[in-house]
């Protein structure tokens, strides 16, 4: 391996059978790009694939792995299902099947209120719905939805609104989301999709009381229903301090 020391930590390159796997770390996040070198100079990642046995860094406040149950795998902050299906993946590993109608509650949690704050999950979908559909919301904090197959975010704050990736992410394949909110800090808050960095922006958080919802845009009690549930697959959903 060839090991290039740089200010956020060590990059290491592994190259085999004309694959690039390049590993850096920020913090106690261990991050990952794999590229096709026939393809280099397009810089296009290779495919990725939710992980059946996941681990997770010491800085995860919660974790669902969708495998059959949306208990926590880290803490105690264990979710509610409506309507959520199960599908394997692969041989030995689940995803939660989201239809339309289906959703995730979390109850409310003090462990969630905090300004430096993660979200990373793996979605796949060829059509999550038309206009806007959620992904990971915890109303008045921070939203991450796809509207009309981009990814964006939502900024509930006076100065907020949508932040857009210009990211198409219903091509039917796996894709690995990290939104990385840093409440209130100027170009600071970063979203990375299959560990490719899509946006750098200001995000600033109005509420945080709200309770996180997996697969639609609010926690059932909102008159009328937000209708922003998502259609398709989601796995390995965690959050994490920065």
């Amino acid at each position: 391996p060839i090991v290039i020391n740089k200010a956020k930590g060590d990059i290491e390159v592994l190259v085999e059978d004309n694959i690039a796997n390049i590993y850096w770390t920020e913090g106690d996040i261990v991050r990952m790009k794999r590229y096709d070198l026939i393809d280099v100079q397009n810089y296009v990642p290779l495919p990725v694939t939710p992980d059946p046995l996941p681990t997770y860094p010491s800085n995860t406040i919660s974790a669902y792995n969708l495998n059959e149950n949306v208990n926590d795998q880290v803490s105690n902050n264990n979710g509610t299902p409506t309507n959520t299906t199960y599908q394997l993946v692969d041989s030995s590993n689940y995803a939660g099947v989201f239809n339309g109608d289906a959703y995730v509650i979390v109850q409310e949690s003090g462990d969630f209120e905090i300004n430096n704050l993660g979200v990373e999950l793996m979605i796949k979908t060829s059509d999550a719905g038309s206009n806007l559909r959620a992904l990971v919301v915890k109303q008045f904090a921070f939203g991450i939805f796809i509207h009309n197959g981009v990814l964006k975010m939502y900024d509930w704050s006076d100065t907020g609104g949508f932040k857009d990736t210009d990211k198409n992410v219903t091509d039917d394949i796996w894709h690995k989301i990290n939104e990385e909110f840093r409440n209130g800090i100027e170009n600071e808050t970063i979203v990375y999709v299959d560990d490719v960095e899509v946006l750098t922006t200001t995000y600033n958080f109005k509420d945080q009381t709200n309770k996180l919802v997996i697969g639609n845009g609010d926690d059932g009690t909102t008159t009328p229903p937000s209708g922003q549930h998502f259609n398709g697959m989601i796995d390995n959903v965690r959050i994490y301090t920065l």
